[in-house]
């Protein structure tokens, strides 16, 4: 019995490796992960190891087909603003300020062929003129969630001609890098990475996973 199983285990396997021989690589290396411990799987899993040479054959050459190459643009613009935490413990409870750096990564598997941008992703000078209208907007301004202050202490510092800008979110480092992300993003850009710098030293980036790793 146990060798006609091994026959039908190995058929099942070669068939899956004749349609997609990639595929039944990660279909094994989930196996081998998440079912080594099953006793009724043994059989299976010591096929699998036994097949292995075949799955990364030089012909499937599975790494070279993982790659994936883009090019990839940086820009960088600044501000400078305060912001106000609520709910936060420590010296930074109280308002105060940075000078903000963005940084943005935009990507592209292939560049433009045709006049003036030939051999681009995008102008420079654009990519520069979209980041800046979005970093400028929080330029010398005093940063607050939506409902964090007392209603008396926003309207005192309205009526003292302050600067407010209320966002939805909490004020950090890494909403804004979410934000900063998205709103790129909406400009028609593929963005890699957004990154905030909140000190010298200390930043926070966003990026999307597209294969779901984290």
């Amino acid at each position: 019995m146990v060798y006609f199983i091994r026959i039908a285990q190995r058929q099942f396997i070669r068939t899956i490796l004749s349609i997609n021989k990639t595929r039944a690589y990660f279909y094994i290396v989930f196996l081998k992960r998440y079912l080594r411990r099953h006793s009724s799987c043994f059989l299976f899993l010591r096929l699998a190891q036994e097949l292995r040479a075949e799955v990364i054959s030089p012909d499937l050459n599975i790494f070279e087909r993982m790659k994936h190459s883009v090019y990839v643009l940086k820009s960088e613009h600044s501000f400078d603003s305060a912001h106000f935490l609520a709910n936060y413990e420590g010296k930074c409870r109280s308002i105060h300020g940075h000078r903000w750096r963005v940084i943005i990564e935009i990507k592209s598997a292939a560049l433009n062929t045709d006049g003036q941008l030939d051999g681009m992703i995008v102008d420079f000078s654009k990519l520069k003129k979209d980041l800046k209208e979005e970093v400028d907007y929080f330029d010398h301004a005093l940063i607050i969630e939506k409902g964090s202050l007392k209603p008396s202490t926003l309207t005192a510092l309205e009526e003292e001609d302050f600067r407010i800008v209320e966002v939805d979110f909490r004020p950090t480092a890494e909403r804004f890098s979410k934000y900063f992300y998205d709103r790129m993003t909406s400009k028609g850009y593929q963005v890699k990475s957004a990154m905030v710098y909140e000190t010298p030293t200390n930043a926070a980036s966003y990026e999307e996973d597209p294969h779901g790793a984290v």
